[in-house]
């Protein structure tokens, strides 16, 4: 849920809460972008996902951010807004070099998109998984986050 709220902000610009109760679309779509089914049988059979036509990416949820990000960066040429995110500096480049189109950007921001949710979230779960198994860590952890707390509570 961090990890959709921030890329969300940092990629895309947007203020999204992934934390509340209800699912938001974009954190919907964002979970079934990718097709770990589908990815897995790329890998190991990639002449039979070719014959069966097998995704990787979720086409739904890839039209889903490809309209997000068209729409996206319409509003923000139509209200002359600059924004510093990732798709704002697309923008930029694009109006420097007529060769980065829409479409690149949207292929851009899903790669942001893909590569770091997967990442950030098996990071996050190996880091828990060891926190977990050892207990001087903890201590350590809890340690130093209470020393952070007090400084900060002055």
């Amino acid at each position: 849920k961090f990890y959709m709220t921030s890329i969300a902000s940092v990629v895309f610009g947007m203020d999204i809460d992934c934390f509340g109760q209800l699912e938001n679309e974009f954190e919907k779509k964002g979970k079934t972008l990718i097709s770990l089914l589908g990815f897995a049988m790329v890998e190991i059979f990639p002449s039979l996902s070719v014959l069966l036509k097998i995704k990787v990416v979720n086409q739904d949820s890839e039209n889903f951010f490809a309209n997000l990000c068209k729409r996206i960066v319409r509003d923000r040429r139509g209200s002359k807004l600059e924004v510093k995110d990732v798709l704002g500096n697309l923008m930029h480049v694009a109006e420097e070099n007529p060769d980065m189109t829409e479409y690149m950007m949207y292929k851009t921001c899903v790669q942001f998109f893909t590569d770091g949710y997967d990442t950030a979230s098996r990071a996050v779960s190996v880091l828990i998984y060891h926190l977990t198994r050892n207990k001087e860590i903890q201590e350590r952890v809890q340690e130093e986050i209470d020393d952070i707390l007090k400084i900060r509570m002055r």
